[in-house]
């Protein structure tokens, strides 16, 4: 299934496939789609195939949500002191 157009959500004006494919700019506005407000975007271009590469673990666009310690991590970091328990 071929999508007639892709709308740019900075200008609303339409960017071809081949362009994306060169450079995540939009041809009008020359917006620079590899920022994190276009996260939205450019997760829709890789769900629909316009795009093929796009690093999840960049700090440009994921910087905020890339978790560099999981939560088990944290819960099984220990900060109680055993000095303070002991009478």
């Amino acid at each position: 299934m071929e999508f007639e157009e892709i709308i740019c959500p900075n200008c609303g004006s339409t960017i071809s496939q081949e362009d994306l494919a060169k450079a995540l700019k939009c041809s009008t506005c020359k917006a620079n789609f590899y920022q994190q407000k276009y996260v939205g975007f450019l997760e829709y271009l890789m769900m629909n195939g316009f795009i093929q590469e796009l690093d999840f673990f960049d700090k440009t666009v994921y910087g905020d949500e890339i978790n560099h310690t999981s939560a088990t991590e944290d819960e099984l970091r220990d900060e109680t002191n055993p000095n303070e328990f002991e009478v």
